[in-house]
């Protein structure tokens, strides 16, 4: 059965529909350099309507759509940079391979940055301070709970913050760009942090978060740190995980 192209893909993801009786779009109405390229070779044409089905597919396996909708957007924007059909061969050939992919192990268990996404917060778990009658008590007292946020960016980096007040005034506060690397979520020091090159590696381990060191930090002033204070005392259970937006921060350290 002839299946009829009427509608272009970029207008297709506009509306976030792929449609089975309209695969890619009408050559008879090729308006850009790149359309015209795709009808003028049978085989990119025919890879065209074969990366419209393995959208559709990978769209209607899929747990998040809008991601999806998202990287599919930045595909098109890197097949709209080729300038012959070896390129546009291979930038098909790699992106229906990616979505058939992604339809056949949409039930598979979820990528880590997928399960500990979230905004953290406990009571302060290691931190006293003089109190107004001269005793040490603890900062929760204060209301000054302790935070982690990790929003991702995809399947290997997120957006950390991590912030702690711990003993006397003194506390740990991060934020950044962070990888999956080495068994969990890599930061990495920037000059704006003051820290350079030095990390540490937030890690599931017991449905818990916990934050360790890339390298011993000795006991004064550790990396993102005031004195005696340090990163590796944090621990966040699963449990108390609220989810991410955009606008979800720890907040500035006090």
């Amino acid at each position: 059965m002839r299946i009829e192209k009427t509608v272009s893909l970029a207008v297709l993801l506009t509306v976030g529909v792929v449609s089975a009786n309209a695969a890619s779009f009408d050559c008879a109405k090729a308006s850009n350099k790149i359309d015209r390229m795709i009808c003028s070779s049978a085989r990119v044409s025919q890879l065209d309507s074969n990366m419209a089905d393995a959208y559709r597919a990978a769209t209607a396996a899929a747990s998040e759509r809008e991601r999806l909708k998202i990287v599919q957007r930045q595909w098109l924007a890197q097949r709209d940079r080729c300038q012959d059909e070896t390129c546009l061969i291979s930038v098909y050939e790699q992106r229906i391979a990616a979505l058939s992919m992604s339809a056949l192990t949409a039930d598979e268990p979820e990528p880590l940055l997928g399960k500990i996404e979230g905004r953290y917060e406990t009571p302060a778990q290691s931190c006293s301070e003089m109190g107004e009658d001269g005793r040490q008590v603890p900062c929760s007292a204060r209301g000054i709970p302790d935070c982690l946020l990790i929003r991702r960016i995809d399947d290997k980096q997120a957006y950390v913050e991590v912030r702690s007040f711990q003993i006397n005034g003194h506390g740990c506060y991060a934020k950044g760009l962070a990888t999956l690397r080495g068994g969990g979520l890599v930061h990495v020091a920037t000059d704006e942090e003051g820290d350079k090159g030095k990390g540490f590696r937030i890690r599931l381990a017991n449905h818990s978060l916990k934050i360790e060191y890339l390298e011993d930090p000795g006991f004064d002033f550790p990396p993102f740190c005031g004195a005696r204070a340090r990163l590796d005392r944090l621990i966040f259970p699963l449990t108390v995980k609220a989810p991410v937006t955009q606008d979800s921060s720890c907040g500035e350290y006090p």
